[in-house]
């Protein structure tokens, strides 16, 4: 079988990256390790709240970043969003 592009994982962002790809007119395999998509639940931790706008996500379940810290053993930044 012929693909033009292949998506490792099912998650929310791979599943994302493939139908963008796939509304462009490509054909797109998407491989998953786990026997059923979204089962165990799995999130990078992160989604634009656009994608979840178009995903008709509940605005209930935004929970948006204010604030983000950035560590290191010598020097630590943040910024207000």
């Amino acid at each position: 079988m012929d693909y033009d592009v292949v998506v490792a994982g099912g998650g929310p962002a791979g599943l994302v990256a493939a139908e963008t790809i796939a509304s462009g007119g490509l054909s797109v395999l998407v491989l998953e390790k786990e026997s059923e998509i979204g089962n165990p639940v799995h999130t990078s931790g992160g989604t634009l709240i656009q994608t979840m706008r178009d995903y008709n996500i509940p605005i209930g379940l935004y929970h948006p970043i204010k604030r983000l810290r950035f560590c290191s053993p010598t020097q630590e930044a943040s910024f207000d969003l």
